[in-house]
C-alpha cells in the first residue's frame, strides 16, 4: 500500500534518526551519515543509488554527488537524461564515506554494504520508486542485499531491467575512475537513451 506525502516524510525521518545513530562499520566512526532531505524529496518516482559519499563531496556538505569532480559530472549526464535533480532521489551503497589508511576515497566492503542494507530497504520501501538506476558495481551489488537479481553491469548497462516492483537500469558510475570501463561520451549517451526510455513510464505514472 502506498503511503501518503505526510506518512512518507514521518517515516523517512525515523530512518534518517536511525542512520544517525548507526554504529555497525567501525571504518565509518567519525563520518557523516548522509541521508536527508538533501539527497530529495522521498515522495519521489526515481532512485539513484550510488557507491558511496565522496570524501570531497558529500563527506564535507552532506549532499550526494553535488561537491567533488563525480558531481560535475553527474550534473552534466543528469541534464541530457531529461530529469532534473528535485525530481530524483539520490542514496549510495553505503550512506558513509569510506576512506583508506591515507585518508583517501576507498571501495566500500562487501560487510558494510550488508551492514548498510538495512538502511537501504527501509529507504526502497518508503519511497517505493518506479525506477532505480545504479551508479557503478557496488550500487548494483547493494540491491542484491534487499531483493536478488541477476542483472550483470558490463553485459546490461543501460538496459532496462525489472527489480523488486521497479524498473532497474544499471549505469557505470561517474567518477573519473569508472571513465576507464566506461568513457565520458558513452555514458553520455547511456543517460541520453536512459531519458527516451523513462520518459513514457513516467508520464503513464505521474
Amino acid at each position: 500500500m502506498a503511503l501518503s506525502s505526510f506518512e512518507k516524510a514521518k517515516s523517512f525521518d525515523a530512518l534518517v534518526a536511525r542512520v544517525q545513530a548507526c554504529r555497525m562499520c567501525p571504518r565509518m566512526e567519525g563520518r557523516r551519515r548522509v541521508l536527508g532531505y538533501a539527497n530529495g524529496s522521498p515522495d519521489t518516482q526515481v532512485l539513484f543509488v550510488a557507491e558511496a559519499p565522496g570524501r570531497l563531496g558529500a563527506e564535507r556538505d552532506g549532499k550526494p554527488l553535488w561537491g567533488d569532480r563525480a558531481g560535475k559530472n553527474f550534473r552534466s549526464l543528469l541534464k541530457l537524461s531529461g530529469l532534473k535533480r528535485r525530481e530524483i532521489f539520490i542514496s549510495n551503497a553505503v550512506l558513509c564515506n569510506p576512506q583508506n589508511k591515507d585518508g583517501n576515497n576507498s571501495p566500500p566492503t562487501t560487510r558494510e554494504i550488508k551492514n548498510c542494507s538495512r538502511h537501504m530497504k527501509g529507504l526502497i520501501n518508503i519511497i517505493k520508486p518506479k525506477v532505480v538506476v545504479t551508479l557503478g558495481r557496488k550500487a548494483l551489488q547493494s540491491l542484491n542485499e534487499v531483493s536478488s537479481h541477476e542483472v550483470d553491469l558490463r553485459r546490461d548497462v543501460a538496459k532496462l531491467s525489472r527489480w523488486n516492483k521497479a524498473a532497474l537500469v544499471p549505469l557505470y558510475h561517474c567518477g573519473q575512475q569508472a571513465m576507464i570501463s566506461r568513457p565520458f561520451d558513452k555514458q553520455k549517451d547511456d543517460y541520453t537513451n536512459m531519458g527516451k526510455m523513462l520518459k513514457p513510464l513516467l508520464k503513464r505514472s505521474a
